[in-house]
């Protein structure tokens, strides 16, 4: 694909591109340079999903999304968190 630079330096990547990486408006792309071959690679830096709870057909709990999971994750405190929400949502309480 070729694309054209404006007076400004500045080029567009079309929306069907950017859907497709999910590069999303105000989201970051990462700038790599090779001097040597004279190639600019840009990757998107999208959001990962955030985990969510969810339980297979026994009832286990399973955390699906969001991987890769940061470093600092509590999964003790995700679960205890989703089961309030999921209980206040089903059952009022």
């Amino acid at each position: 694909m070729t694309l054209t630079m404006d007076k400004f330096g500045r080029v567009l990547i079309p929306k069907a591109l950017r859907k497709m990486v999910q590069i999303e408006p105000g989201g970051e792309v990462e700038v790599e340079v090779d001097s040597t071959t004279h190639k600019i690679t840009l990757t998107s830096k999208a959001e990962a999903q955030k985990p969510k709870l969810t339980f297979d057909s026994d009832g286990f709990p399973l955390i699906v999304g969001g991987e890769p999971y940061p470093a600092d994750f509590d999964t003790v405190a995700f679960l205890k968190e989703s089961y309030e929400e999921y209980h206040k949502s089903r059952f009022g309480v």
